[in-house]
């Protein structure tokens, strides 16, 4: 199941799922996928927390985890003291006629 109509239409990061899914469609032979994006984050996330503690020991960087906002491809990610995503969404769709149709975003924040 392809996110790019989901994800475009809610317009979260701009401008690059309007170019990225063309070129892995292009590449690949398939657009971005159902968790793509969301790993994409949690990686860059991650590296970004390395990058700031300046180490890859986990008892260093997941306390700059916890205290830093990231800003990906699906928005602003940042997390509770315990770990937990402080806003998460969740889309739930309904194939109609052969297609997905969105029939909403769920938000949880954990603050």
């Amino acid at each position: 199941m392809e996110l790019q109509h989901s994800l475009k239409e809610r317009r979260i990061a701009g401008s690059y799922f309007e170019r990225v899914p063309k070129r892995m469609k292009a590449r690949f032979n398939v657009g971005i996928v159902q968790y793509a994006p969301l790993a994409y984050d949690a990686s860059w996330a991650m590296i970004d927390a390395m990058k700031n503690a300046d180490s890859t020991d986990p008892r260093k960087y997941l306390e700059t985890l916890r205290s830093r906002t990231f800003n990906g491809v699906t928005g602003a990610i940042s997390f509770t003291p315990r770990g937990d995503l402080k806003t998460a969404s969740a889309t739930l769709y309904q194939q109609q006629n052969g297609k997905w149709t969105v029939l909403g975003v769920v938000q949880i924040d954990s603050h």
